[in-house]
């Protein structure tokens, strides 16, 4: 759902919505869940990602 939210945006400038990390166990919570916990493994591969993006789009 946090999706729609950020869709508001979408309409005013080009972007994307990316959920990173939230395939693991530890975050198999809601975000405000008292057991979610952010997959801290996948960090460096986000950030490729984010660089990749900016390299190839910006």
């Amino acid at each position: 759902m946090a999706a729609e939210d950020f869709a508001h945006y979408l309409v005013k400038c080009p972007g994307a919505f990316i959920f990173v990390g939230m395939g693991g166990e530890a975050s198999a919570y809601p975000h405000h869940h008292s057991r979610f916990a952010i997959d801290e493994d996948v960090i460096p591969s986000a950030i490729e990602l984010f660089i990749q993006l900016v390299l190839r789009l910006g």
